[in-house]
């Protein structure tokens, strides 16, 4: 079966690279090229000091997007092409499809110095009616109302130092969304995951659901989910305050060992104008209920395995981020951000500088300085994104 899935997997990625986009007139289509040059300065507490602590990379990203829409039905691929050069790292290939249902990535180049691959990072198909909409196949959802940190957001979260937050990786699932008559809505997915052995295994797939509502001046949404072995239970709400507006969200999630772990976020944020320029602010408070408490710890499987997919960011427990996006010129844009690790004074400074240089063409670039205690290893980084549309 899984040899038969992949050969059908090998024809669908050739179908996509090669017919679609001879039709891309009859289809509506948008492509990207973007170039990411990163320099980054590593700081280990526990490793030899060395001559050389930095390294390099430059990434190369094409992508088309394509979609379709047939009466009811709707189709949607999204193909990326990646290349990755480093003269100061050795790059290894992880393939990102190992454990999803479907292989849909293929390795082109792959040496010490440079890695090329390609892959559909989006191929669903969407069948709607007025009151449900339902779609299968790999694609990306976000749920939660963190800023930076996210603890509902439990399907590939963004990093809280990445530069470019255009498209979250897709994920192969089965998602429905039911509309109510008064508004409210409940969303359903089923994501199944392989297993070391390439087999289909419950205890590795997620089944969550959300249902969203609202009540005067609050939006709520409840969060049910079996995810990997772990029982999650989450409850989010947004209020505005004035002109601000509140977010908290909290979660109890029963691992395997049938410990009960919260965690939360809670923010405000608030858009002004001051000597002409506008301006945008927010705080945020993060509890991260699987983090270590005063030092990194090897036997802390809970966090080590979330911050393996991709789940969590951060070694500690409690953190608070603040930021302000400034409109120096309708053109561009400066936003600094400091995060703060308060059990062990760790700071990080993330300035980010975007300018919009035409109407198709961007570019973004930004600074993380870490200020970190003895105990936890960090890097500071500059990177440049130059991102062109068409």
């Amino acid at each position: 079966m899984i040899m038969q899935l992949n050969l059908f997997n090998t024809i669908l990625i050739i179908f996509t690279m090669l017919f679609v986009p001879m039709q891309a007139s009859a289809w509506e289509n948008t492509q990207h090229l973007k170039y990411n040059a990163t320099y980054l300065d590593f700081s280990d507490p526990f490793q030899p000091a060395n001559d050389d602590n930095s390294t390099g990379f430059n990434i190369i990203n094409y992508r088309l997007n394509l979609s379709e829409k047939i009466d009811n039905f709707k189709i949607e691929t999204h193909y990326q092409l990646t290349s990755i050069y480093s003269n100061s790292h050795d790059l290894n290939y992880n393939d990102p499809d190992k454990f999803r249902l479907f292989s849909l990535s293929k390795l082109l180049t792959d040496d010490s110095e440079q890695l090329v691959y390609h892959r559909l990072d989006r191929l669903f198909i969407t069948y709607s009616t007025d009151n449900t909409t339902t779609k299968f196949g790999r694609q990306a959802i976000t749920w939660g109302n963190g800023l930076v940190y996210n603890v509902m957001d439990i399907f590939n979260p963004f990093s809280p130092t990445a530069i470019d937050k255009e498209y979250k990786v897709g994920d192969d699932m089965l998602y429905t969304q039911i509309l109510n008559n008064d508004g409210n809505d409940w969303q359903i997915l089923y994501l199944p995951r392989r297993n070391n052995d390439s087999d289909i295994d419950q205890s590795e797939s997620s089944l969550a659901a959300k249902y969203h509502f609202t009540l005067p001046a609050v939006d709520i949404d409840i969060l049910f989910a079996k995810h990997y072995e772990n029982q999650i239970i989450g409850v989010g709400f947004n209020y505005a305050i004035g002109d601000a507006l509140w977010r908290f969200d909290i979660t109890v999630t029963e691992t395997q060992d049938k410990q009960q772990t919260t965690s939360l976020i809670s923010n405000i944020d608030y858009s002004w104008t001051s000597f002409n320029k506008n301006i945008y602010g927010f705080i945020e408070f993060y509890h991260n209920g699987f983090g270590n408490e005063n030092f990194i710890d090897p036997a802390n499987t809970n966090l080590n395995e979330r911050i393996s997919r991709g789940e969590i960011f951060t070694p500690f427990k409690n953190y608070l981020a603040s930021g302000i996006s400034i409109e120096l010129h309708p053109l561009v844009t400066l936003s600094p951000t400091l995060i703060h690790e308060i059990d062990n004074n760790n700071s990080s400074l993330i300035v980010s500088l975007n300018y919009d240089w035409k109407q198709n063409l961007s570019l973004k670039s930004s600074i993380v300085y870490n200020q970190s205690s003895d105990i936890t290893p960090s890097a500071n980084s500059v990177d440049l994104l130059l991102s062109y549309y068409f």
